[in-house]
């Protein structure tokens, strides 16, 4: 950042705190997160904005943390530790003039007050040989470790209830030749789906658009399937943790399958903060992506980075990742994604006090030749 740069968000922010030289508050208001909530972290920001303005800067613990732009005035951005209990600010520009503000009061933690995880859900699946679902095993049957330590399952499930999935369709100009088929298995894929599952779906390219809200008409989002057309480029990681956010809170088994059949290209946000996110929000990711091939020297290796990064987000969440050499195969993937979904467990245990940070999972099965796959690691809130 410019030194000038440096000086106006130092006059911006000293606007935004002293009142009497508050901005115009009329036509600028946070519409999320809800006031008076503790706020740490990657947290989404929503404006609703009724006046002319270009950009919104956002403002705690004394820094500007991230911009919100038209035609969504939304923002997702890190909020410090030391700026916890602090008032969140915003500023809106027109014409590169600070016109409007907001405010967002939020809720401070004290110092001795305990901000755990009360519990921990695991929803792992066991393969036998062949790769054959394994599904009449009992509590005793599976061993959990939490960071290395053993632990006592408190409750076990072999039917878990309440999925609550949210579907992500790559529309990006690289679909066009492919689109049909896929408007075809998503819509034949959502007909699959258990009357008591609750499903969302989105699309995506450069930008992210809801088809379905989370539990809405399927019939309406078979529509929009139908009516979707290729454009754009791939914001493949900004668009999972939109879905992601999408799911926070809501509670039961949270799952979000992604379809994308080309590298990102257009993301502010990484793969590792993807991961990060659903950890936080115990979001399950399945991937579905080209399968290709691997890539000999000289070769393009997009397919190859593709790959390796839809594995990574899988595999590190406790979803699967799929990969398909045409198009064709997305019906197969699709089923087989729900016998998986169909064929897992429930484990929760109470994970022991500690500091926050994040901890290592392993879920192992007692009988020979059988393998758990389940996420291999959660945020602990720990003490503060």
């Amino acid at each position: 950042m410019s030194t000038t740069r440096q000086l106006l968000s130092t006059v911006l922010l000293i606007a935004v705190l002293v009142p009497g030289l508050a901005l115009a508050a009329d036509g600028l208001e946070f519409l999320a997160p809800e006031h008076f909530q503790v706020l740490l972290g990657q947290t989404r920001f929503e404006f609703e904005v009724t006046t002319s303005l270009d950009r919104i800067d956002v403002y705690a613990g004394g820094r500007m943390i991230g911009t919100a732009k038209p035609p969504h005035w939304e923002l997702l951005a890190d909020v410090p530790y030391e700026a916890v209990g602090q008032s969140i600010h915003a500023v809106g520009f027109f014409a590169e003039k600070p016109v409007a503000r907001a405010e967002l009061p939020t809720r401070k933690v004290r110092i001795n007050q305990e901000v755990d995880v009360i519990r921990v859900q695991l929803y792992p699946v066991v393969k036998g040989s062949g790769g054959k679902y394994v599904s009449d095993l009992s509590k005793e049957d599976f061993e959990v470790r939490d960071d290395g330590v053993p632990v006592a399952i408190e409750s076990f499930e072999t039917r878990p209830k309440e999925l609550n999935l949210a579907v992500l369709l790559d529309v990006s100009e690289s679909m066009r030749d492919a689109l049909l088929v896929l408007q075809g298995a998503a819509t034949r894929f959502v007909d699959q789906l258990e009357p008591d599952d609750r499903v969302s779906v989105f699309a995506f390219n450069d930008t992210i658009e809801e088809l379905l809200p989370l539990g809405g008409d399927r019939e309406e989002a078979k529509e929009q399937i139908v009516e979707l057309h290729a454009e754009g480029s791939t914001a493949l990681y900004d668009s999972i943790i939109r879905i992601v956010e999408s799911l926070r809170g809501v509670k039961g088994r949270k799952v979000a399958l992604v379809f994308s059949d080309g590298r990102d290209l257009a993301s502010i946000s990484s793969a590792e903060r993807v991961v990060r996110q659903a950890r936080q929000s115990e979001v399950l990711l399945y991937t579905i992506g080209p399968a290709g091939q691997r890539a000999k020297p000289g070769r393009d290796t997009s397919a190859d980075e593709l790959r390796e990064t839809l594995e990574f987000i899988a595999n590190e969440t406790g979803g699967e990742a799929f990969f398909i050499y045409s198009t064709n195969d997305l019906d197969r993937v699709f089923s087989e994604i729900l016998l998986h979904l169909r064929a897992q467990y429930e484990l929760v245990y109470i994970p022991k006090h500690g500091e926050p940070g994040y901890r290592k999972i392993e879920v192992r099965v007692k009988r020979p030749g059988l393998k758990a796959h389940a996420r291999r690691s959660y945020y602990h809130g720990g003490r503060r």
